[in-house]
């Protein structure tokens, strides 16, 4: 007699058809925790550093600003100054 070989009678390994994916309690909080953390952490950050900028941004436009009206005040003293002929950096002829 000859024997009916099916796919399982071969000389291959099965593999089992209940797979069980156990995972700990606290083991799968904890991740949740540190990944939560990172993310918080993340967003904290990259907030902090758009807030510094928006600062740099509002004082580099005041320093511009304050810049232009101490040139307007310098050359309003020298104007004063030359119209006095008290300067005390003009040279002498």
């Amino acid at each position: 007699m000859t024997e009916i070989k099916d796919a399982r009678s071969i000389s291959a390994t099965t593999w089992s058809d209940q797979m069980s994916v156990t995972i700990n309690i606290r083991f799968l909080v904890n991740v949740i925790a540190v990944v939560g953390a990172i993310v918080y952490t993340y967003h904290t950050l990259v907030t902090r550093i758009d807030h510094l900028e928006a600062q740099a941004k509002h004082f580099d436009e005041r320093i511009d600003e304050l810049q232009s009206l101490h040139d307007a005040e310098v050359e309003e003293l020298k104007k004063w100054y030359q119209e006095f002929s008290i300067n005390p950096f003009k040279r002498k002829k």
